[in-house]
């Protein structure tokens, strides 16, 4: 278990995000709805350390190349006022989505 310098436990505050640009088609392996369930499953099966879901950020049909996404909008809003440590996002690609955690 990580700790800050104080010697406390570290509990991870994770928020999930979602995207899927118009451009990336609307087949099942990239949707948001199977993304939610990939990460979700991620979280509690591999997140051996304290952690709590606190909220995801949905941007469906918005392109990746605009960082004025409203759903990316809120989260980076949310990093900087401390609610959320931890990111956990999906790349869907057709030849093999990746899943990433972008913890502080």
């Amino acid at each position: 278990m990580r700790q800050f310098d104080s010697g406390k436990a570290i509990v991870w505050n994770v928020a999930l995000y979602l995207r899927l640009s118009k451009d990336d088609g609307q087949n099942e392996s990239s949707s948001v709805t199977n993304q939610r369930k990939i990460l979700m499953e991620y979280v509690e099966e591999f997140f051996d350390e304290p952690h709590l879901i606190v909220d995801e950020y949905t941007d469906d049909g918005e392109t990746g190349t605009d960082i004025a996404r409203p759903g990316f909008q809120r989260i980076m809003a949310d990093v900087e006022a401390g609610k959320i440590n931890c990111i956990r996002i999906s790349f869907p690609s057709a030849d093999s989505p990746r899943r990433e955690n972008l913890c502080a």
